[in-house]
């Protein structure tokens, strides 16, 4: 039977509220600690809200430093006085690799088959809920993978933040204008963690009233890292290297490849917007090709417009083509200081 996957939180916990019965195994794929926090807690009080008056066991396990056999035992382990156990382990991929290289030594091989035939017949009144960040683990311990359920983190396009933003705040009782979450998703640099973080600070803010507006984001959300980083992007696309390079001298020097990444899918996501134009596609559907969100498409048409003046003829192109040169050189040096003045010299050659 095809495993039901989720990669909407709110909708794995909507489905675990109105479920006839609840998965004896779920499988969470998710980088996000926050959020693979709220579904282990979403899991557990649904447990023990079927299991009222009786306790659950709430059984909490670090893939980092729980042994192979601490955890078989915990999978194994019938209740006693409780009506229920429920066991979470994070950090699975460090675990599931240790199982791996057991199945591949004799003398630890049937270690591997406890373990499948123990997870496929967890008891009745156990539920183990697992997270990993890899989204394939080895092939000798796919029975893992073999559940009723799979939740999988999916990177937010920008496009779709603001709305991800909405619906958070309103499943937490918070009234959130979509044009406020717009604004929070701006000034979040289009950065999902980041954004969830912000709105997160403003559910306290706002405990009493229950309601956010523009006025608290712009009160209580600094500008953040990802948002200068933006702002550099966007003094390069005005050509304004003067302005970019004091912006970018605010930012944190230790992260070149990523910097020169962003500045990157500038003049990409220019050249394939010219392209799909040149191509008959209009410039708004170009722009959805892109990931854009609608709210912005105005302000990255003018964007691009006003790069086409900026940037004529082949400068792009071999923009482009520099970019490798300097891709190759950040990933040779390790070196903060020389990342900054790689990443300098970079700014300066764009110069007009």
């Amino acid at each position: 039977m095809k495993a039901e996957a989720f990669s909407d939180q709110f909708k794995l916990q909507r489905a675990l509220q109105k479920a006839q019965s609840l998965p004896r195994l779920l499988l969470v794929r998710c980088k996000d600690p926050k959020i693979t926090e709220e579904i282990h807690a979403a899991f557990l009080t649904e447990v023990q809200r079927r299991n009222q008056p009786l306790p659950v066991e709430d059984i909490r396990l670090n893939g980092l430093d729980c042994k192979l056999n601490v955890l078989h035992a915990e999978i194994a382990t019938m209740p006693m006085f409780d009506a229920a156990r429920c066991i979470f382990l994070r950090h699975a991929d460090g675990i599931l690799r240790e199982l791996d290289k057991a199945a591949k030594h004799e003398e630890t091989k049937n270690l591997l088959a406890y373990f499948e035939r123990d997870v496929r017949n967890l008891p009745e009144s156990t539920s183990l809920v697992i997270q990993t960040e890899d989204k394939k683990i080895p092939s000798s311990v796919s029975f893992f993978e073999q559940t009723d359920w799979i939740f999988e983190e999916k990177e937010l396009r920008e496009r779709d933040l603001a709305a991800f933003l909405l619906t958070r705040a309103k499943t937490m009782g918070y009234e959130i204008a979509i044009e406020t979450a717009e604004f929070l998703a701006e000034k979040s640099a289009f950065d999902s963690r980041m954004a969830i973080h912000s709105l997160d600070q403003l559910f306290i803010f706002k405990l009493h009233d229950k309601k956010i507006t523009r006025d608290d984001i712009a009160a209580l959300v600094t500008d953040s890292e990802g948002e200068l980083q933006f702002q550099v992007v966007d003094e390069i696309a005005r050509r304004n290297i003067p302005a970019a390079l004091q912006k970018f001298m605010q930012t944190k020097p230790d992260e070149g490849p990523k910097t020169l990444g962003l500045w990157l899918k500038l003049f990409s996501d220019y050249t394939r917007y010219q392209g799909y134009v040149s191509a008959g596609i209009a410039p708004q559907e170009a722009l959805a090709v892109l990931g854009v969100a609608p709210f912005r498409f105005s302000q990255v048409e003018d964007k691009f417009r006003r790069m086409a003046q900026l940037y004529p003829g082949n400068s792009v192109t071999e923009i482009l083509d520099r970019f490798v040169e300097y891709d190759r050189r950040l990933k040779e040096n390790n070196s903060a200081a020389a990342t900054r003045d790689l990443l300098v010299n970079f700014l300066l050659s764009l110069s007009p």
